[in-house]
């Protein structure tokens, strides 16, 4: 089946962008650890909207809610979890991320659904891809060290 990148780029999704509660709930139906947790998609830009079938999946993760956001907490390096100041209607709503509740969704269920319309997450976009670089650095570096270590 062909991937419906023209939906998926008409509603507007990118990284960082935020589920309503009921697509959420639709999407992690069980799997759900709060009443008021949302999905937040991770992919990036270029793999949300590549034409084919060579990303079928996105990565998104399950954002509950919290409430007080600890600054140490959204710029911690090797950190398992992340706050992140997000905003919905124009009202503060900081949600911490667990990274291992990664959750692989197929990338054609973008098509079903809208990102929430009133979520602002530009700075929790900035916190998010950091700490992802910062998480994908490390293990870059490691795998070098240990190809090194074992060539020789």
């Amino acid at each position: 089946m062909p991937m419906d990148v023209p939906s998926i780029v008409g509603h507007g999704w990118r990284q960082g962008s935020l589920f309503t509660l009921e697509a959420s709930q639709a999407l992690l139906g069980e799997k759900r650890t709060h009443a008021n947790s949302r999905l937040i998609l991770a992919s990036q830009d270029c793999d949300i909207v590549h034409r084919g079938n060579g990303e079928p999946f996105v990565d998104t993760f399950e954002a509950k809610p919290i409430p007080v956001l600890v600054p140490t907490e959204s710029r911690a390096r090797n950190a398992r979890h992340l706050h992140l100041p997000l905003s919905v209607n124009g009202v503060a709503q900081p949600h911490q991320i667990k990274f291992w509740s990664r959750l692989a969704l197929p990338r054609e269920r973008l098509a079903e659904f809208a990102p929430d319309p009133g979520a602002s997450e530009e700075i929790a976009l900035k916190l998010l891809s950091c700490s992802a670089t910062q998480r994908l650095s490390k293990d870059v570096n490691l795998l070098r060290i240990r190809r090194r270590t074992h060539d020789n």
